[in-house]
């Protein structure tokens, strides 16, 4: 995921347009990868998940996310869904995981999150494991972090470790969640950072929104 600071240039936009204003990266910082333990408020469509930097008996509990299903996505006020981003891509990429699961049980709640949206704050930068650089204590604001939602958006060297820490198959994950695809429908926020990286490829069952959806 990437990082995005407010400001209050933004937030005063937001209030005065009374429609929601792509997030613009003010702060954009190295990609996180983080680790979600989640719990399912049933009836609701929602979920509240907290994130950790690690799997271990050292990680640092570093952030919040709740996930909301799309019917309940389309319930929220307008100025609210700019805080929202998509999960698409990170499941049809198969960045998305839960390890420990069979593949099977994964997919099933794969196909349950497929066309959801999260809400991401992180409160603590630890930094990354192969570069640190963060701080021995959760400093400063939340961050608001945004999914990728293409190819080569994210960092390829933090992919490659993960799979080889967790011994994961990133290409038969891949491959596993095409049978997903006809479950995608076009997502809000999908295009959201576009404009901050080149070089990039979008992947099918991804794209934006129709203005207005």
């Amino acid at each position: 995921m990437r990082s995005v600071r407010d400001s209050a240039r933004l937030r005063e936009t937001r209030r005065r347009s009374g429609r929601p204003v792509p997030y613009r990266p003010l702060c954009l910082t190295t990609d996180v990868d983080a680790l979600r333990t989640s719990g399912h408020r049933s009836g609701r469509c929602c979920w509240a998940c907290v994130l950790f930097d690690g799997n271990t008996s050292e990680a640092n509990l570093i952030g919040i996310e709740y996930i909301v299903s799309e019917s309940l996505f389309d319930t929220l006020p307008e100025e609210e869904r700019g805080y929202w981003h998509p999960h698409n891509y990170e499941i049809l990429s198969g960045q998305l995981i839960a390890p420990g699961l069979p593949a099977f049980a994964e997919q099933q709640l794969m196909a349950e999150l497929m066309n959801s949206y999260g809400k991401t704050w992180h409160t603590w930068h630890t930094g990354r494991h192969d570069k640190r650089g963060g701080h021995p204590l959760p400093l400063g604001d939340p961050m608001l972090m945004w999914s990728f939602n293409r190819d080569g958006e994210s960092d390829p060297g933090l992919a490659s470790d993960r799979a080889r820490v967790l011994g994961l198959d990133p290409d038969a994950t891949r491959e596993r969640r095409q049978q997903l695809l006809d479950r995608a429908h076009p997502q809000r926020g999908v295009d959201a950072l576009a404009s901050e990286f080149s070089g990039t490829t979008p992947i099918p069952g991804v794209r934006e929104a129709a203005p207005g959806h």
